[in-house]
């Protein structure tokens, strides 16, 4: 090859989190990189990883800042030497690239791969598959903790052994309760369910549901796509899948199994509709779809908004009135309904719906206590 590819630092956003592109030189056309860069240095190679003319190979990356407040670069690279591993590049005013993890040593690549950045906190982490050599492509993060020794941390062996998970599609889903997203959904293969829908959440990763129960049978989920319903509140994540009875349609999970439905036969039958190219937009869906009498043309979906939560509101009509504490107490004491949303009868959110939650929401509506 007589043009390698090096890594080079160019001119774009202000923020350092986009001041790198894998093989291309820039224009030098903005003010902020000017102040950035030393004047007259403009674009230039950070390092020639793998000297002479061979390529260094620069994978997928992943950027976000740790504790000392410097933003860093993740991604996989082949330095000729230790093949293909983790690097970091240390986005300070001349940026420093390393060698972080050889999680395979040696010669041998771990070849991490699907560097998927999530950050449920100011810090956050950075999900990828990588092999060992030991336990095959299985789920890997690094988190930005203590500064310069960020921590490298093997997920879990989805598939025990040798054998490969192959965990790809790396996408935010929604937090318990709302919130900012918490858990990552992703596709993998357990080596007894065939390739189903996952998550990890602080629990460890978890197969969320086997869409096609059939013993080693695939539900093969792909085109994983986020979409944000209100804010960072409600989220949900699409993908086409195959149950083994409709063919390939359109699925969504809100990382739960009761979550986790056919959300539109549009090709009934088993032929499917086989969805591709999943695009989100706030609150819609695009994508490519044959119906089975139209070919395949354009879909949109306007995805539902989540009914709004409000604790107390134990009938959910929306309102906290004396019919949410007549819920409540009749369901503990007169063998009543149960109230329609749980969580939001735990007035108290102690985790338990009892008298106190009645007693709560009565003192709010006739004592002018707090609301629940």
């Amino acid at each position: 090859m007589t043009n390698p590819v090096p890594f080079w630092s160019v001119d774009g956003a202000c923020s350092p989190a986009n001041i790198f592109q894998d093989g291309n030189k820039g224009d030098n056309g903005s003010p902020c990189l000017r102040n950035i860069l030393p004047v007259g240095v403009g674009t230039r190679m950070i390092k020639d990883l793998s000297p002479g003319a061979g390529s260094s190979t620069f994978g997928g990356s992943a950027a976000m800042t740790g504790v000392d407040a410097v933003w860093r670069l993740w991604l996989s690279a082949d330095d000729g030497t230790d093949g293909q591993e983790l690097y970091r590049l240390q986005a300070t005013l001349y940026p420093v690239l390393t060698l972080h993890s050889d999680l395979n040593a040696g010669a041998a690549s771990s070849g991490p791969q699907g560097l998927f950045r999530h950050s449920p906190g100011a810090l956050g982490s950075a999900y990828f598959s990588a092999d060992d050599g030991t336990n095959g492509r299985e789920l890997w993060k690094v988190s930005t903790s203590t500064g310069l020794t960020d921590n490298v941390t093997f997920v879990a062996d989805i598939n025990p052994g040798p054998g490969s998970s192959n965990p790809s599609g790396f996408q935010a889903g929604n937090a318990p309760g709302g919130g900012v997203p918490a858990i990552v959904i992703f596709a993998a293969d357990d080596g007894t369910n065939g390739r189903e829908i996952w998550k990890v959440d602080t629990n460890g990763a978890l197969m969320i549901q086997d869409i096609n129960p059939t013993a080693g049978v695939s539900s093969d989920p792909q085109s994983l796509t986020t979409v944000v319903l209100v804010a960072n509140t409600d989220i949900r994540v699409f993908f086409t899948a195959d149950d083994g009875v409709n063919g390939r349609e359109l699925w969504a999970t809100d990382g739960t199994p009761e979550g986790t439905l056919l959300f539109q036969d549009l090709h009934p039958g088993p032929d499917g509709s086989s969805p591709e190219r999943l695009t989100a937009a706030p609150g819609r869906l695009f994508f490519l779809a044959d119906d089975g009498a139209h070919g395949v043309e354009l879909w949109v979906l306007p995805v539902p908004a989540a009914e709004p939560f409000r604790r107390g509101d134990s009938n959910a009509d929306g309102a906290v009135d004396i019919s949410d504490a007549v819920a409540v107490i009749g369901f503990l004491f007169l063998a009543g309904a149960e109230p329609t949303c749980l969580d939001a009868a735990d007035a108290e959110d102690s985790g338990v719906v009892d008298i106190s939650d009645a007693i709560s929401l009565l003192s709010y509506l006739f004592l002018d206590a707090p609301p629940p």
